[in-house]
């Protein structure tokens, strides 16, 4: 009875119980890879004049992110996706692997720039295998439902990475936070192959309703014939920019504050632990009732508003000269709020958004989205940042 009722809080019925499972437990585990190789990047980077290689990182991770996203479409053409996602997974742990071995024997700029690239690789790559699978397991009325809930598995890994940050001081703790992801990945091919085996894993064409208005075949190469993935493509290339902007601002404004490297983990990590806490509760328990009563439009609107919002308060701070620590309160505070409305609201809005479309169209949709725009957008981001008016020199 208790179990009933809390799968009736969650949105999940009876027969989806098992399926979920492996969803959560598989998005559970990428969520402790991606953050244990993000803090290996960013102890390197912050110790490695961050107001110079922080916007070097990201230029160099995003030309990385679009090599690989041009690579995953052509075998996404190629390949079933069965095989695919299994393919994508140990090409993750080989990059683990790889950026262990950099991290051992590395201890320059370019390595921790290296570093960094390779990290933005492997989220990307975690994002298309998990999401790929997620929208061909997943029909529409699902996807609504559950998306928010599935993909709320990665934010308590996250949010422990975040704690086993503290932890860090020297490179060996870093080696061990390597290897803590690597045994992550592995799990999480173990949960793949258990979903593959219950569930019938393709991308069948389907039919579809006539297109009352279809874009220029000049745009249709790049965005394809909608005008929903053209919008959400240039949606995406704006919040990764600005997302891009913030995430540096806070960065190095702690750096500032906090010379000392332990604080600084202490400080960044606390913030981490929080903001993926609050992006978990949102996504499970507030992200499935708010598309049902709120509205898809409304909810995107929730982000560019607290942009907005954000932008109007920096610019009273600046008019009145407020010194260092507001400036860190206030990049903070930004900086969780957007994480949290991006994880919780906007990015599972986006998915489900893809959902009406055939399974090849949504796999392209994501692929393009994620795997050109989003990099584009944080390329513009760091080209934003490289002669940085909003930090101290």
């Amino acid at each position: 009875m208790l179990a009933s009722k809390w799968y009736d809080l969650i949105g999940v019925r009876t027969t989806e119980v098992k399926t979920v499972g492996l969803f959560f437990l598989h998005n559970f585990l990428l969520g402790i890879g991606t953050v244990l190789v993000y803090v290996s990047a960013n102890v390197i980077l912050l110790e490695n004049n961050p107001e110079r290689n922080l916007p070097l990182a990201y230029g160099l991770a995003a030309l990385a992110m679009m090599a690989a996203g041009k690579a995953y479409t052509y075998f996404e053409h190629h390949l079933p996706l069965q095989r695919l996602a299994v393919r994508v997974l140990l090409a993750v742990v080989a990059f683990t692997g790889v950026i262990s071995v950099l991290v051992a024997v590395g201890h320059s700029v370019a390595a921790a720039v290296t570093i960094m690239a390779g990290y933005r690789v492997i989220y990307l790559l975690t994002n298309l295998e998990f999401w790929g699978v997620s929208a061909v397991v997943f029909d529409v009325r699902q996807s609504k439902r559950l998306f928010g809930l599935i993909g709320s598995g990665d934010m308590p890994a996250k949010a422990l990475g975040a704690i086993l940050a503290l932890l860090v001081h020297a490179h060996t703790d870093l080696l061990f936070l390597l290897l803590l992801a690597l045994g992550a990945y592995l799990g999480a091919l173990y949960t793949l192959r258990a979903t593959l085996s219950s569930h019938s894993v393709e991308a069948r064409p389907t039919s579809r309703p006539q297109r009352l208005t279809s874009l220029a075949p000049g745009l249709q190469r790049w965005f394809g014939d909608s005008q929903l993935v053209l919008s959400t493509c240039l949606s995406i290339t704006a919040i990764a920019a600005v997302t891009a902007g913030v995430e540096y601002s806070f960065f190095v404004n702690v750096k500032h504050k906090f010379h000392d490297q332990a604080t600084v983990m202490r400080y960044v990590s606390s913030v981490l632990v929080v903001t993926y806490l609050l992006a978990m509760v949102f996504k499970m328990l507030l992200t499935q009732k708010a598309l049902e009563q709120v509205g898809i439009r409304r909810m995107l609107v929730t982000l560019p508003v607290a942009l907005l919002i954000g932008l109007l308060v920096f610019s009273g701070l600046w008019q009145v000269g407020a010194n260092d620590s507001v400036l860190l309160l206030y990049f903070c505070g930004l900086y969780l709020g957007l994480e949290v409305l991006r994880r919780a609201v906007f990015d599972p809005v986006f998915l489900v958004l893809f959902q009406p479309l055939s399974p090849p169209e949504r796999l392209r949709a994501h692929t393009r989205a994620k795997g050109f725009y989003e990099p584009l957008g944080m390329a513009l981001g760091a080209f934003y940042c490289s002669p940085c008016t909003i930090c101290p020199a």
